[in-house]
């Protein structure tokens, strides 16, 4: 089952991110990785290689916000990288770079408002700070420096972190954990509001914030550094080789997918979250119709199997095939049109099993038409059986059995004919959320509605053999392998 579930993930992303977006609905998609390749990154970018292409660009002379932006972003994550080149340059292309850093310095709290006077002056700074601080760029002092934050709160405290800038983001992130206290909110809001000065994102805890509102704006900021990582950080050995993959959109979800509770859908709310709410009512419709549909399926076809001869055998088949071929979309606008609003739900029951009872139906008469000609059926006949005892001693367990694989292989038919049939009846449950998401193209939700539906799928399709295999011999006999 897993590897059809990746292959799952791979098709149905695919098809997601290939599908061109609706123009109306582009200002409300969050389209940050729309530049990174779909699958297969063979050349992840880090924090080394941003530095190295924005030192390039903007020696070359080239002056415009656009070629800084990317190292003014980095901040004193791209330090390490870029300070220790800056006396291999030429002296004109180390002016450049020293001065372009100068946002830098700024948000670092080392530098005035007002900027470098000259160049000359920036390139001393730098060099000067880089002669007394690079020893503060290390993991393991900003580590130390992070846990005494953490800790306790104190003006001196945040401008040490303050001062190694973005070199100190993933130290920040990794430190605020879970919030579930209110000792966790006050050590959330301290570390965020450092990483929401050092990255120039403004999601900041406020003073009086709930546990709940805390909890989300942790989760925001775990959601956009599991995209934005890369950018603050050095790929090394199995981590580049790891990111040419994880480095992708596809890579990128599936990160959220696990690390966040399935992802974080367009509307901010976790997934799995989404999914528990109304994934239940869902479940219970396809539950309860399954069983009405089964029901009747078993007793059309042993009525018609065992009236075969009669005028008429054949209207419950005609019946079950013309529900069948009328699509669920059509069956449950009729229904609704002709149910009271007050009994939506009950309605829903019914225009579902309507839908499903045809296989059932179609598949216990042929069933019981070949358990009726059989000779043990003659044989009990001869012997004086009356249908009663026919039906419940040697037709009902073999036609249960056929049912039950019947249903099973329906599933995702089942889901997706409540899921349509929820959202004509205006029911709280996946189908107003799935149409929504379609609309949205919100990629999360409707990447894990697809991973549940698949695996939810695999487990009926397994636990409907198990239970067949009770209920027929032959079949369990096979399945243990006891026969060639």
């Amino acid at each position: 089952m897993i590897p059809t579930l990746v292959a799952i993930t791979l098709i149905a992303f695919g098809f997601l991110a290939l599908v061109p977006l609706d123009p109306t609905v582009s200002s409300r998609v969050a389209r940050d990785d729309e530049t990174l390749p779909l699958f297969l990154n063979p050349q992840p970018r880090d924090v080394r290689s941003i530095a190295t292409a924005a030192v390039a660009r903007i020696a070359r002379g080239d002056a415009s916000p656009q070629a800084a932006e990317p190292l003014v972003r980095a901040g004193g994550a791209a330090l390490p990288f870029v300070l220790p080149a800056l006396d291999a340059l030429p002296p004109d292309e180390r002016a450049r770079v020293a001065l372009a850093l100068a946002p830098v310095a700024i948000r670092m709290g080392i530098l005035g408002p007002e900027g470098f006077r000259t160049a000359a002056d920036a390139v001393l700074f730098w060099s000067r700070f880089w002669e007394e601080r690079s020893v503060d760029f290390k993991s393991s002092v900003v580590r130390r420096a992070v846990r005494r934050l953490a800790a306790a709160d104190s003006q001196a405290r945040r401008t040490e972190l303050t001062e190694l800038d973005t070199f100190a983001l993933e130290q920040l992130l990794a430190e605020v954990g879970e919030v579930r206290t209110s000792d966790d909110v006050s050590r959330a809001s301290r570390l965020l509001d450092v990483a929401s000065h050092v990255s120039g994102r403004d999601d900041r805890i406020a003073h009086n914030a709930s546990i709940f509102a805390a909890a989300r704006c942790a989760m925001r900021w775990n959601q956009w550094w599991l995209s934005s990582r890369a950018d603050y950080v050095v790929l090394t050995g199995p981590a580049r080789l790891s990111a040419t993959i994880l480095e992708t959109r596809y890579g990128h979800w599936a990160l959220h997918a696990s690390s966040l509770r399935l992802g974080v859908g367009s509307d901010g709310i976790p997934v799995l979250d989404k999914l528990r709410r109304r994934g239940p009512g869902t479940l219970a419709l396809i539950a309860v119709a399954e069983i009405m549909a089964v029901s009747s399926g078993i007793l059309l076809g042993l009525l018609s199997a065992l009236h075969r001869d009669r005028r008429g055998h054949s209207a419950p088949t005609l019946a079950g095939v013309a529900l069948h071929a009328v699509s669920p979309v059509v069956l449950g606008a009729l229904v609704a049109l002709v149910a009271s609003p007050r009994f939506a739900v009950a309605t829903a029951f019914l225009a579902l099993a309507l839908t499903l009872i045809a296989p059932s139906a179609r598949h216990e008469r042929l069933a019981a038409f070949d358990a009726a000609a059989s000779d043990f059926i003659r044989a009990a006949r001869a012997r004086g059986a009356g249908t009663p005892r026919l039906v419940l001693t040697h037709l009902l367990r073999p036609s249960i059995a056929t049912a039950i694989a019947i249903a099973t292989a329906d599933f995702p038919v089942a889901l997706t004919g409540a899921c349509v049939i929820e959202r004509i009846l205006s029911l709280r449950g996946l189908g107003s959320a799935v149409s929504s998401a379609v609309f949205s193209r919100d990629v999360p939700f409707l990447m894990a509605f697809a991973v549940c539906g698949s695996a939810l799928t695999a487990f009926v399709m397994l636990a409907g053999d198990l239970a067949h295999a009770w209920l027929d011999p032959r079949c369990r006999d096979k399945l243990l392998g006891e026969h060639p």
